[in-house]
């Protein structure tokens, strides 16, 4: 399920990627021509992971606790620890492979259940 955090706001937000595996999407609307999103909606489907969409625009204290300046730009989580960050290039575009988040994930999921 995909959640912005305009929707759960920062304590709700903080308290949740706290527990189990979590995928944090950070991006912009000025960049929308370089959103992965649908990508990213692929890996929603698996029942144990939460995705979150952050606007830098509308959320500099997240923007500016995980750095996010170099966007798109994507977290994982798990049990609030940082597993792995893809970030996006100078040109505002994330050259990476949906597979490898899925494979980190797999690899969770292996590891914790």
């Amino acid at each position: 399920c995909l959640f912005s955090q305009s929707e759960v706001g920062n304590k709700v937000f903080y308290k949740e990627i706290a527990q189990g595996i979590s995928i944090v999407y950070f991006n912009a609307e000025w960049n929308s021509s370089n959103d992965i999103l649908d990508t990213l909606e692929v890996i929603a489907n698996y029942e144990n992971v939460k995705l979150y969409h952050i606007d830098i625009d509308n959320n500099f204290e997240l923007k500016e606790k995980y750095r996010a300046k170099r966007i798109p730009m994507i977290i994982l989580f798990q049990d609030g620890q940082i597993i792995k960050k893809w970030k996006g290039s100078l040109r505002n575009k994330l050259d990476m492979d949906p597979e490898e988040v899925k494979e980190k994930i797999d690899e969770l999921l292996r590891d914790t259940y």
